[in-house]
């Protein structure tokens, strides 16, 4: 197994003592696999109009439902979910035609 050291913002070979390592593995054991990335499925937000209300549903979760009297109000509580869950928020009109629809993704950033 070959593995990397961490000072600071260098990565360092593992000859050079260090008091506190961050360890990096480069190169696994014989026979050992990578881990699994587990794939998150994308959470859709829906703001909808019903009746005199307006509602921001969770299509994975048929029962969850917050019912808002504006559609600005469900619309910023549904991009606030979308945003805190990486996914996607899609805004209907009162008509039932699709009025926005926006993707929320956070890069991932570099270790």
């Amino acid at each position: 197994m070959r593995v990397e050291m961490r000072l600071g913002s260098k990565w360092l070979p593992n000859e050079r003592p260090l008091l506190r390592p961050q360890l990096r593995v480069i190169e696994g054991a014989r026979g050992a696999s990578p881990p699994a990335r587990r794939k998150r499925s994308q959470e859709v937000y829906e703001v909808r109009s019903r009746g005199r209300f307006w509602t921001v549903r969770n299509s994975a979760q048929e029962d969850d439902s917050r019912l808002f009297t504006s559609r600005q109000q469900a619309e910023t509580l549904g991009k606030v979910l979308a945003a805190r869950t990486r996914g996607r928020l899609v805004v209907y009109r009162a008509d039932g035609t699709l009025a926005t629809s926006l993707d929320f993704h956070i890069p991932n950033r570099a270790a």
